[in-house]
């Protein structure tokens, strides 16, 4: 069975989501932090560069994703590593291509957004929720299967 135990391939129903979680994941990163930088300067982005940088953090781990699961040999894993280097270089490389910094008078520069403890506080709740999240979607998940006689 395609995906059951044992099978180390990944079905395209499972890959399709899996690459684009792990894309959208990586871009997002990548342009919060762009967006949470203060400086005297307005960022603009050329829209074309940022679809493309988008486009190479999605497509990059959907061949990473099949290439470590449908392969065999030693050499799998680190080439699928390695196609996901690429996917978060590419992307990084082509979103700073596309933005273009235009400088403003110190003067007038708005501080704004959260101060330090306040982000780490909503960083630190976001991840503990993740966690929880995760930790009872893997409980529920080892209820559903069958139990193995000791």
């Amino acid at each position: 069975m395609l995906g059951g135990p044992g099978d180390r391939r990944l079905s395209r129903l499972r890959l399709l989501p899996a690459g684009l979680l792990a894309g959208v994941g990586v871009a997002g990163m990548h342009y919060t932090g762009m967006a949470a930088m203060r400086m005297p300067a307005t960022l603009h982005y050329d829209a074309g560069l940022v679809i493309l940088s988008v486009a190479i953090a999605i497509v990059a781990p959907w061949i990473a994703l099949w290439l470590t699961f449908h392969h065999d040999g030693g050499a799998r894993m680190a080439f699928g590593a390695l196609v996901m280097g690429v996917a978060v270089s590419g992307l990084h490389y082509t979103g700073m291509a596309a933005a273009s910094f235009v400088p403003t008078p110190v003067d007038a520069v708005v501080p704004m957004g959260l101060t330090p403890p306040r982000l780490g506080m909503v960083i630190f709740a976001l991840t503990a929720l993740a966690l929880l999240i995760a930790l009872l979607w893997s409980v529920a998940r080892s209820r559903q299967r069958p139990r193995r006689p000791a």
